[in-house]
């Protein structure tokens, strides 16, 4: 069996607030360290994504991105069309 060693930090700055919910997260399922439990995040996305693919993922990471960024809104057209099926529309007028 071959052991891979550790590879090179990746810097990634995260604001104080994230840092606070990693800590209690790894507090929380009862890891060391928030490395761990980023290392935890990344290779269960990882490891979904390699076997269902990026159309597929669970939970909605294109919404999660875009709310992120700023670029979603709950307005947005595609975002309406998707939630309400086809012929099942209703209105809140009262029909006559």
């Amino acid at each position: 069996m071959q052991v891979m060693s550790e590879s090179k930090p990746i810097p990634v700055r995260l604001s104080d607030d994230v840092l606070e919910r990693l800590e209690k997260a790894a507090e929380k399922i009862g890891v060391e360290t928030r490395a761990a439990v980023i290392k935890l995040c990344l290779t269960s996305f990882l490891d979904y994504y390699e076997k269902h693919g990026y159309e597929d993922l669970k939970p909605a990471w294109e919404k999660i991105r875009k709310e992120m960024d700023g670029r979603y809104s709950a307005r947005d057209p595609e975002i309406l069309k998707a939630a309400v099926p086809k012929g099942e529309y209703t209105s809140s007028r009262r029909k006559r």
